[in-house]
């Protein structure tokens, strides 16, 4: 809870003053952590080193796994913390749907996430080979279908609901995010420290639609 006051008062004059209060700082004070805390060394430097030290992966790795797992099965580190799916607030209005694994999960290992997400693999749903390979897989008699299932080992319900998934994710989800750009940061790492210190309320939707929108930036296929 602490954690989450000094970050909400960043931008929160509210929680800012009430810090102020607590501890008995002046102006100058609150502000020279604030500018330490988020504008200097601190986040950039120092957090990233602690996080891959403790957790043996960079923040940015960190932050592609919970990007897989929320899309595979609908779960941050094992919790349905959106059991509908995560709402991503475009204008007066929110998207849902980016998830192939909700409200079902998909069962879907990180390890076959990887190789769905591989620009380099042709088996991959962002591969300019691979993603015409998906479409056709829509008619589980043909060859795509076969060669997908059995390259990946997935099973008759897990290749359905990607091939479910995908043109609707293409046609409902993609244009909007396209067209709004939502005024995210544009690199995985400004991304994982919105993960590493927002994984909670919008915080986590800002990332995870973030995420998606630099792997389909960096793919350019939808």
């Amino acid at each position: 809870e602490g954690l989450q006051k000094w970050i909400d008062a960043a931008t929160d004059d509210t929680v800012k003053d009430a810090l102020v209060v607590t501890f008995g700082l002046d102006a100058t004070q609150i502000g020279l952590i604030l500018t330490w805390l988020w504008e200097n060394s601190f986040k950039d430097d120092v957090v990233p080193v602690l996080f891959e030290v403790a957790q043996g992966v960079s923040i940015p790795d960190f932050a592609e796994m919970l990007f897989y797992e929320q899309w595979a099965n609908g779960t941050i580190l094992g919790e349905a913390m959106f059991p509908n799916g995560i709402e991503i607030p475009i204008g007066n209005t929110t998207l849902t749907g980016f998830e192939v694994g909700v409200p079902t999960p998909s069962g879907i290992s990180l390890e076959v996430c990887e190789i769905l997400w591989d620009p380099y693999n042709y088996s991959a749903i962002v591969n300019e080979k691979g993603l015409p390979k998906w479409y056709a897989a829509a008619d589980s008699t043909s060859e795509q279908y076969t060669e997908l299932q059995t390259t990946l080992g997935l099973s008759d319900t897990q290749m359905e609901m990607i091939t479910t998934w995908l043109p609707t994710f293409r046609d409902d989800i993609v244009p909007v995010l396209a067209k709004e750009q939502m005024g995210l940061p544009a690199d995985p790492y400004t991304l994982s420290n919105f993960l590493f210190f927002g994984l909670v309320g919008s915080g986590s939707i800002i990332v995870i639609a973030g995420v998606v929108m630099v792997i389909l930036a960096r793919r350019k296929l939808f």
